[in-house]
């Protein structure tokens, strides 16, 4: 098979010794090494302070953007600000220029429009992924009925911009996709791709990093609104069975959180363990007894993957996205918004030993049959050439 030049675009990188934080950093990695197997795949993503500007890793190649600073300084690991997702704009559309490929593939909507003008201008194929939408809960996410009402027009306007103008558009989980089909009347240019995991890093024969007193049961989040870690820690108040409830993350909701914990008097019964790097996050969900995903606005998690990969008992609400991965056969499904369904599901498990066996097992079979990284960089793959018409 003739090689294709890719060149993957997204605002937040790896530092250089390959840590990384964010479901869509690590789906946009897993992608790149995947590919890179077989194809010539550059990475191109935002300075991050004291990083090498173009460095290897892994079989594909990183270049690492910024102007006057501004990329550097706007860097958070445990969250994409809107000032850098502005300042990538012109910088990647200008650093791009020395990246030749036949695929810019721009990953969410900044990124997406560098793809289109780097396609446009080296006459090669734009294709864009959103990975998932906040669209049916800004309301939720942020208490401004302005602010609410700006976002919703914005994803709207350049979803369906991308879907028209991009080769093609692919979507991490089909709620938004269809919204996006009938908006943009681009029906033979949107694919949906679920997210995918790495298997063989995620695998129930990992080592824990910690081990505890007792049964742990372990939520992996950004603590941002949207993420629902507040019915998380809320649980906790509710639960029958002694158990250790531990957040692993970070964000600007850790404050409020902590402090929940404290209000509710479960100090003690509720950790913090702040952000984890990637490479280091199987040893750390191999401590969990159950895994718990209390989203209230997801895509197809990869977070949710992760746990199942490692046959992990998952409760997870039912909302559009997770649904794609997780059913009643292999996780337990519970009601957004709800942290005392959230307890009931856990004490289930924390009680069966059997059923905690049973899910885990389930879980990982579907995953490595239809969720690894292989399958998604294979499906990515089979898009590319459509777009090429190869």
């Amino acid at each position: 098979m003739e090689s294709i030049r890719i060149a993957l675009i997204y605002e937040l990188g790896p530092t250089d010794d390959g840590s990384f934080l964010g479901g869509i950093e690590s789906h946009i990695l897993g992608l790149a090494r995947e590919l890179a197997r077989e194809h010539e795949v550059t990475l191109l993503t935002g300075m991050i302070p004291g990083a090498r500007r173009r460095t290897r890793m892994d079989g594909f190649t990183i270049v690492r953007c910024d102007a006057l600073g501004l990329l550097a300084r706007t860097w958070n690991p445990t969250n994409l600000t809107n000032a850098r997702q502005l300042f990538s704009i012109p910088t990647f559309s200008a650093g791009g220029l020395n990246v030749d490929a036949d695929i810019y593939h721009g990953h969410v909507y900044a990124s997406g429009l560098v793809a289109l003008v780097l396609a446009r201008l080296r006459r090669a194929r734009a294709i864009n992924t959103i990975h998932g939408s906040y669209y049916e809960h800004w309301h939720e996410i942020t208490s401004s009925t302005l602010k609410s009402t700006a976002y919703r027009v914005s994803e709207r306007v350049l979803a369906t911009f991308l879907a028209k103008r991009c080769h093609r558009q692919i979507h991490t989980a089909t709620d938004f996709a269809e919204k996006v089909r009938i908006w943009s009347g681009a029906h033979e240019k949107i694919k949906v791709i679920l997210n995918g995991v790495d298997a063989d890093r995620f695998s129930p024969d990992v080592e824990p990093l910690q081990r505890y007193e007792r049964p742990v049961v372990m939520t992996v989040r950004r603590l941002v609104p949207k993420n629902g870690v507040r019915y998380f820690v809320e649980a906790r108040r509710h639960l029958a069975t002694d158990a250790q409830f531990v957040v692993v993350g970070d964000g600007p909701e850790r404050p409020a959180l902590e402090k929940q914990a404290r209000d509710l008097g479960l100090s003690g019964k509720v950790s913090f363990l702040g952000a984890v790097p990637n490479d280091r996050l199987p040893r750390v969900l191999a401590s969990a007894d159950v895994v718990v995903v209390p989203s209230i606005v997801e895509a197809s998690s990869i977070s949710l993957l992760e746990a199942m990969a490692m046959e992990k008992p998952c409760v997870v609400t039912n909302i559009p996205g997770i649904d794609e991965v997780a059913s009643p056969d292999r996780t337990l499904m519970v009601p957004v918004a709800d942290p005392r369904a959230i307890a009931g599901a856990v004490d289930i498990l924390l009680t069966d030993p059997s059923a905690r066996a049973s899910l885990g097992r389930k879980a990982r079979q579907y995953v490595v049959s239809e969720r690894s990284q292989r399958i998604v960089a294979r499906q990515t793959l089979a898009v590319y050439k459509e777009a090429l018409g190869c």
